[in-house]
């Protein structure tokens, strides 16, 4: 009887079944922690494994562009830059890799390369958990578009993916961003302000602003989800 229902189950989530684009969660979030001049660090542990691994750098790179940032961590993870950030006096950097494992007191070290230039790199980690895809799983919308900006920051969002999870790493006053919607504070750290959104549907030009200081800057990036089965096809997950 019990596998009559499961097959029964199983016949019904794969014929009649829906699915859907899942929004990512975050499975932790750490503070990136300045060790030294030039070096910050953080520790982190996963859930589990098949994790979208996010770090938010903010570097100040005084009146000199001619470095720049390198992550590296104890799980030898691939890291990937990805954001658009021009060099300016303060600069907010993104990096992300994808472990495959459970992390376990993985130690990741942000190091900022400059010139004679005390750069003191702080910032914030997400682990995060539900992406569909490892190799490229952000939205395509946001990739080369520009982001950053110095003053009255405005950050414009538009994801072609629908329920897209947004993180948003601000490099100014500890001032949450207003605009439409919420996004939901993650930490602070120092001038920086992390926070996180989650979409339903889409979302066109969308702002949010931040009054920041002559040298801030602002990234934000879309985690695009896995397809799953919703309502009764989910049983058989």
């Amino acid at each position: 009887m019990g596998r009559l229902l499961l097959a029964a189950l199983v016949w019904v989530g794969l014929a009649g079944g829906a699915w859907a684009q899942v929004t990512p969660t975050i499975d932790v979030s750490v503070q990136v922690a300045g060790i030294d001049q030039n070096h910050g660090n953080a520790t982190i542990s996963t859930a589990g494994p098949n994790r979208i691994i996010v770090l938010f750098g903010a570097v100040d790179f005084g009146n000199t562009c001619s470095g720049g940032t390198t992550v590296t961590d104890t799980a030898a993870l691939t890291w990937h830059r990805i954001d658009t950030s021009a060099c300016s006096v303060k600069s907010q950097r993104m990096w992300w890799a994808f472990a495959a494992a459970q992390l376990t007191n993985d130690v990741i070290t942000m190091t900022a390369v400059t010139s004679g230039v005390s750069s003191f790199p702080q910032g914030w980690i997400y682990a995060l958990a539900g992406s569909g895809n490892t190799t490229a799983p952000f939205d395509a919308s946001f990739l080369g578009a520009p982001r950053a900006s110095s003053g009255n920051t405005t950050t414009t969002l538009t994801t072609t993916t629908v329920n897209d999870l947004i993180l948003c790493g601000y490099l100014g006053p500890n001032n949450p961003p207003t605009g439409a919607g919420v996004i939901t504070q993650d930490g602070t750290n120092f001038d920086q302000w992390y926070g996180h959104k989650n979409l339903t549907g889409t979302i066109s030009g969308t702002t949010y602003q931040l009054v920041t200081d002559s040298g801030g800057s602002n990234e934000c990036i879309a985690l695009i989800g896995d397809v799953a089965p919703t309502g009764l096809s989910r049983l058989i997950q």
